[in-house]
C-alpha cells in the first residue's frame, strides 16, 4: 500500500483530482499554490457545487488533521457547496471519520466522502493509468514497477486479449470450456495437447477470456521464468504458456531445463488457490519429449555398467575410480543421444592438457567405450552410438629405461638353458657403463631378449651386486 510519502502537497492534490476525475469521467477544476479559500478541487455544473478539501498529513498525523479541519470549518461553510469533500493522506478508522465530521459542523460532509489512505489506494488500483501519470508513486509501487520490469509479460498479455476480443464473436460454444473450466478449478494447472489446428490455443484462450471477467488477473508468458517470476501471492492470477515445448522441434536440453524448473512451479501453483496455470503443446512434440526421456543419463548406464563390473572384473576398483573422478563428473547429467564423438574427443583432449598420463587418458576412453558397449547388448535406448569410436586417438609412448637388479639379472641368465647361445659380444657393449667397470657391469640394448643375454660369461653379471643392471623395457612401456 502506497502512504504517498514522496509526494509534495501539490502532487497530492494532483493526484486526488485525476483519481476523481478518473473515478466519476468528469473533469473537475484544479488551482496552484497559494491561498485557496479553502478550495483545492471543485466541480461546479449547475445547482452541482462539489468542493474537494486535499490535507497531505501523512507525517502530521491524526489529531494535527482533526485540528486542521475545524480551522477550515468556517471556510468551507462559506463556499455553500452541496457537497464536500476530504481526501486525506492519512490512514482511517471509524471513529476518526466522526471526529472529523464533528469538527465541522454547518458543512455538507459525509463519513463516506472522506477518502483516507486506504480508499486512494483502492482507487489506483481501480485506475491503475493514473499512477502511471504520477512517477512519483513509481518508487513505492510494487504494481507499476511489475507493469515495467515485466513489459514484455504485459505487452504480449496485452496483445492476447486484444485477440481474444476479436475471436470471441465467432467463437461457437461448446462443452469443452465448461469442462475445462471445471477441471482447472479443481487442479489448479491443465495441459492441453493436441495436433495442430484442433482448437488448442482457442479453448485455452476461452478459459483466459472467462477468468478474466471473473475478476482474475491474467498473464501469457514465454517461459518458464517469466511463469515463476509473475506468479505471485496475493491475488487471483491465471497464467498462460503457450506451445510450451516449442513448435517445431525439441531439443533435449530443452527438456532437461524443464525438467528443473517446471515442477516447482507445479507445486506452487497446486499450493495456493489463487494461482492457476495452463501449458498447450503439440501432440508430436509431447510424443518426442516421452522420447527423450526415455534415454537415460550417462549416470544410469554407468550405474548398470558398475554393477556388471563388480560380479565380473577383477580390476572394479580401477575401473570404478576412473568412472567416479573423471567421465560421470563431465557426463552423468548428459542423456546418452547428446553425447558426440566430437564432445569426447574434446574432452580427452582437455584431460591431456590437464597433464593426465596418455595411458590413463586412453583408459579413461576405453571404459566409457565399455559402458556404451554394455549398454548397447542390453538394448538400452541412446547406446546403440558408441561415441567413443572414431575419437582420434594420440600414439603412446610411455617406454622408459630401467635397468635389471643382479637377482632379475641371473634369473635372466639362466633362463635360458638349452638355447642357442650367440656371442655376448653381438648384444653387449665392455665399455664402462654409468660409471661402472666392465668387471661389474653388462649393459644390453633397449629392446633385448632373453635369448640375446644367454651369451653372457659369469664375469660380466655378478651376482649379489646391487650395480649389476641390465636395461630391458617392455613393449608397453611397462617394467618388465
Amino acid at each position: 500500500m502506497n502512504d504517498f510519502h514522496d509526494l509534495s502537497p501539490l502532487d497530492f492534490e494532483e493526484l486526488v483530482r485525476d483519481l476523481l476525475q478518473a473515478h466519476w469521467s468528469r473533469r473537475l477544476e484544479s488551482f496552484g499554490p497559494g491561498k485557496d479559500q479553502g478550495v483545492d478541487v471543485r466541480y461546479l455544473a449547475g445547482p452541482e457545487r462539489i468542493v474537494v478539501q486535499a490535507k497531505h498529513y501523512v507525517r502530521s498525523g491524526p489529531t494535527a488533521l482533526v485540528r486542521a479541519m475545524g480551522h477550515e470549518c468556517a471556510k468551507a461553510a462559506a463556499l455553500q457547496p452541496s457537497r464536500y469533500l476530504l481526501a486525506t493522506s492519512v490512514s482511517m478508522t471509524p471513529s476518526l471519520k466522526a471526529q472529523i465530521v464533528a469538527a465541522m459542523p454547518g458543512v455538507p460532509l459525509a463519513e463516506i466522502d472522506i477518502l483516507g489512505r486506504e480508499d486512494l489506494n483502492n482507487l489506483l488500483g481501480l485506475h491503475p493509468e493514473v499512477e502511471q501519470r504520477h512517477f512519483k508513486l513509481w518508487l513505492a509501487s510494487s504494481a507499476v514497477l511489475e507493469r515495467i520490469v515485466r513489459s514484455g509479460v504485459y505487452n504480449r498479455t496485452a496483445i492476447e486479449l486484444d485477440n481474444i476480443r476479436e475471436m470471441i464473436p465467432r467463437f461457437v460454444q461448446n462443452r469443452s470450456v465448461a469442462d475445462a473450466e471445471a477441471l482447472l478449478a479443481e487442479t489448479g494447472a491443465m495441459f492441453i495437447a493436441g495436433a495442430p489446428g484442433v482448437g488448442k490455443t482457442t479453448l485455452a484462450q476461452m478459459l483466459l477470456w472467462r477468468h478474466a471477467e471473473q475478476g482474475w488477473r491474467i498473464f501469457v508468458v514465454d517461459d518458464v521464468e517469466e511463469a515463476i517470476a509473475v506468479a505471485s501471492e496475493g491475488e487471483r492470477r491465471l497464467i498462460l504458456f503457450d506451445d510450451f515445448l516449442g513448435q517445431v522441434r525439441l531439443s533435449s536440453d530443452h527438456v532437461r531445463g524443464l525438467d528443473a524448473r517446471l515442477p516447482p512451479l507445479l507445486d506452487r501453483v497446486a499450493g495456493q488457490k489463487d494461482l492457476r496455470f495452463i501449458l498447450t503443446t503439440r501432440d508430436y512434440i509431447l510424443a518426442a519429449k516421452a522420447e527423450i526421456k526415455a534415454v537415460p543419463l550417462y549416470a544410469e548406464l554407468a550405474a548398470q555398467h558398475m554393477a556388471e563390473a563388480e560380479l565380473n572384473q577383477k580390476s572394479y576398483s580401477t575401473t570404478e575410480m576412473y568412472v567416479r573422478r573423471h567421465i560421470v563428473p563431465k557426463w552423468g547429467m548428459v542423456r546418452l543421444t547428446d553425447i558426440t564423438s566430437r564432445d569426447v574427443a574434446q574432452w580427452l583432449a582437455a584431460k591431456r592438457a590437464e597433464g593426465l598420463a596418455p595411458a590413463t587418458v586412453e583408459k579413461i576412453r576405453v571404459i566409457m567405450g565399455r559402458s556404451f558397449e554394455l549398454g548397447a547388448r542390453w538394448g538400452i535406448p541412446g547406446a546403440e552410438k558408441n561415441p567413443t569410436r572414431g575419437v582420434p586417438r594420440k600414439p603412446l609412448n610411455n617406454a622408459r629405461e630401467r635397468f635389471l637388479s643382479a637377482e632379475e639379472a641371473g634369473q635372466l641368465r639362466d633362463s635360458g638353458v638349452g638355447v642357442e647361445k650367440p656371442p655376448a659380444a653381438a648384444y653387449c657393449r665392455s665399455a664402462v657403463v654409468d660409471g661402472c667397470p666392465r668387471s661389474r657391469a653388462a649393459r644390453c640394448p633397449v629392446g633385448t631378449r632373453q635369448r640375446r643375454t644367454e651369451g653372457l660369461a659369469d664375469t660380466d653379471i655378478e651376482d649379489g651386486q646391487a650395480s649389476t643392471r641390465s636395461p630391458v623395457v617392455g613393449g608397453a612401456g611397462r617394467n618388465r
